[in-house]
């Protein structure tokens, strides 16, 4: 788990000190829905961090690593630990996920993994 916290870290920490880029300003304050939770969180956040982009940012980060460990839980599953361990570091590293993470608008695909991934677990433990 640490060696996945280390390369996400490592992969990503150069965008805690982005500015915000296309749509992220207009998106910060959005309309509060209980349907939505990208909404919530994101109305909370501005409440405590106004127009600053680093919280943001590092929530984003925060998000895509606690993906990868939930990750690396799904593949332990399926693999033995060492493959498991070598497909989720792929997964910290994919080009793809660079504008999940950078970009914070693109947080509510962090959110659709972490739900996903969990659900896949909640769906083995319910199957034993």
């Amino acid at each position: 788990m640490i060696l996945i916290i280390i390369t996400c870290f490592l992969t990503y920490f150069n965008a805690l000190w982005g500015q915000f880029v296309s749509d992220d300003q207009s998106g910060l304050v959005t309309p509060f829905s209980w349907q939505n939770p990208q909404s919530i969180v994101r109305n909370i956040e501005f409440h405590f961090w106004g127009a600053n982009p680093f919280p943001y940012h590092l929530t984003s980060l925060i998000l895509h690593i606690f993906a990868c460990m939930l990750l690396y839980k799904v593949m332990k599953i399926f693999f033995k630990p060492i493959p498991s361990l070598i497909g989720t570091l792929f997964f910290c590293v994919l080009p793809v996920h660079t504008e999940d993470v950078s970009w914070i608008s693109g947080d509510g695909y962090l959110y659709i993994a972490i739900i996903t991934f969990s659900m896949m677990l909640l769906y083995k433990r319910g199957t034993e």
